[in-house]
């Protein structure tokens, strides 16, 4: 019985936090995406390495990791975002985003490139390039 509230509770938390599997502006259709921008959920269903895409999602964990990422958030699916602290094989640094005006549960769009494992880089970390906060 514990196990079936907790799980209700977590459930309704998300979704009052709009960032839940199915958010009011996945069932209204009212969220239609500007041209050439996927969801996380697209991202990581048809995964594309080091070509620059945009991806919609909501921010999750910002400030709250140990490292300079965050979560994004989409459709029950999640990729970590690193908007700082990139640095390719050939130890040359990419530059970072400024976080500053983002908080956790704000829906954005990340510009980026998704990236495959290598020497500094861990397998499916995708690399910010810009951050643009949606209404």
């Amino acid at each position: 019985m514990k196990v079936k509230y907790s799980i209700f509770i977590i459930a309704f938390i998300m979704v009052l936090t709009g960032c839940g599997p199915k958010t009011a502006k996945e069932n209204t259709g009212k969220n239609k995406l500007p041209q050439g921008v996927i969801t996380v959920k697209e991202l990581i269903n048809n995964k594309v390495y080091d070509k620059e895409v945009k991806v919609y999602g909501c921010v999750k964990d910002l400030g709250k990791l140990n490292s300079k990422t965050f979560k994004l958030v989409y459709q029950g699916k999640e990729i970590t975002v690193w908007y700082s602290m990139m640095v390719n094989d050939d130890k040359t640094r990419e530059p970072g985003v400024n976080v500053d005006n983002f908080s956790t549960n704000d829906m954005v769009i990340v510009k980026g490139k998704l990236k495959q494992k290598g020497k500094y880089v861990l397998k499916d970390a995708f690399w910010a390039k810009s951050i643009i906060k949606q209404k």
